[in-house]
């Protein structure tokens, strides 16, 4: 009995170190939940100098799309709080070779077709037409090729849910 319970104690033992180590392996960046509001459909990317910027449909702001970076103690706004022009679901974020940060997102003033703005100097500003898809694109995806031209996967409702793929060919 006497083996057997301390078999008992000594796997415990190992259990509780084995999990304690588990999350340790993983901390904390910043505060604890540090967005003004609730956050939904976040997108996570990093400049080139490895600085953590975060894009989220933002509560606080009607659900419009929200950035912000990490300043090496706490996370900080980039630009204005929920600077989309309605609702912007399934945002995705990303950098050019300029670490200009854009943002694409399902457009709730255009029917949730794809939209894309940059950050340029304080504020965001539309790159191309507001709504560019043909129909409701959810899910998009954005990336930049290595002339800087940004490329936008997403689910097409215009092709039964399928994915499509479109390119900037504008200045």
């Amino acid at each position: 009995m006497k083996i057997r319970l301390l078999s008992v104690f000594f796997l415990a033992v190992i259990l509780c170190l084995v999990n304690g180590q588990a999350h340790a392996d993983w901390e904390q960046v910043g505060a604890a939940g540090f967005t003004p509001g609730q956050a939904g459909l976040s997108s996570l990317a990093f400049d080139s100098t490895d600085v953590p910027y975060l894009a989220y449909m933002d509560g606080a702001a009607s659900d419009k799309v929200s950035v912000m970076k990490y300043a090496g103690t706490s996370w900080v706004q980039v630009g204005a709080a929920g600077f989309t022009p309605a609702r912007g679901s399934y945002p995705s974020l990303a950098f050019d070779s300029a670490d200009v940060p854009y943002v694409a997102y399902s457009d709730g003033a255009d029917l949730y077709k794809v939209s894309v703005m940059k950050y340029v100097g304080t504020s965001w500003v539309q790159v191309g037409a507001a709504g560019f898809t043909p129909a409701t694109g959810f899910y998009p995806s954005l990336a930049f090729d290595s002339a800087d031209v940004p490329y936008v996967a997403y689910m097409d409702k215009a092709a039964s849910d399928k994915v499509s793929v479109m390119k900037y060919a504008g200045t």
